[in-house]
């Protein structure tokens, strides 16, 4: 009985928060120029939850960005042996837990430079459906959270938070106890040093995937860009001066 109350339940969960939702929120984001469709994706997937519990503290977890060559990573260490934490549903995006602080557990991410990472996800979200990106990069960026300081929403595990000095001093706090971080510019090199560690014999290639290609982003959109992620480009660049030697 409790097996079938189960799978009944994992199968309304499907059907309202996979599909139903999702088109509902797609409806109400052209009326209301929202991005509702993306919260029943978000909560079916098990994306963006900081209440996870790590269930083996010799497992590093992966706190993986969007646009942060996150599924290149996967693919890399799955291919290479490399066992890390398994999110529930195979979850992709992440933020540190609440339940589980990085000085007590094994943390690795990847920093890129937040206006690239925010330019990047910006054309992604447009070509995936986001329909909040048809009004141009300014009302994007006044309007969703997930476009202003994501890197200390995701370091500090607030996310969804309005990103302040004090959300910005624990994810700084933070990041200065993960085990590893490596650098998105030189990925390849990162990625190799962080495997070498598992004393791995033959090490495969890291392959390129989901890269989309999009117009060069110009300096008026950079200066955007920086406007509404002060905290983020603080945060990248305490990493630079401080964190580059953490692999």
């Amino acid at each position: 009985m409790y097996n079938f109350k189960k799978y009944l339940k994992s199968k309304f969960n499907r059907l309202i928060y996979k599909k139903i939702s999702p088109f509902v929120g797609r409806v109400l984001d052209k009326l209301f120029f929202t991005s509702f469709s993306r919260i029943g994706i978000n909560f079916y997937h098990f994306y963006e939850r900081n209440d996870y519990l790590v269930d083996n503290k010799d497992l590093f977890c992966f706190v993986h960005l969007p646009r942060t060559a996150g599924i290149s990573t996967r693919i890399f260490l799955e291919e290479n042996n490399i066992k890390i934490y398994n999110f529930p549903k195979n979850a992709f995006h992440n933020p540190v837990s609440l339940n589980c602080p990085p000085d007590k557990f094994k943390y690795f991410t990847i920093m890129r430079n937040p206006i690239d990472r925010v330019y990047s996800q910006f054309k992604n979200y447009g070509s995936i459906g986001g329909a909040i990106t048809e009004h141009g990069l300014i009302y994007t960026l006044r309007t969703q959270k997930t476009f202003k300081n994501l890197a200390c929403q995701y370091y500090s595990g607030l996310i969804g938070e309005h990103v302040d000095e004090r959300v910005f001093e624990i994810a700084k706090k933070n990041i200065n106890n993960f085990h590893y971080i490596i650098n998105f510019n030189s990925l390849e090199e990162g990625l190799n040093k962080f495997v070498k560690k598992f004393e791995v014999d033959k090490i495969v290639k890291i392959k390129p995937y989901n890269i989309n290609k999009y117009d060069k982003i110009s300096d008026s959109q950079k200066e955007i860009i920086e406007t509404y992620n002060y905290w983020d480009l603080k945060l990248y660049n305490y990493y630079k001066m401080n964190l580059t030697k953490k692999i």
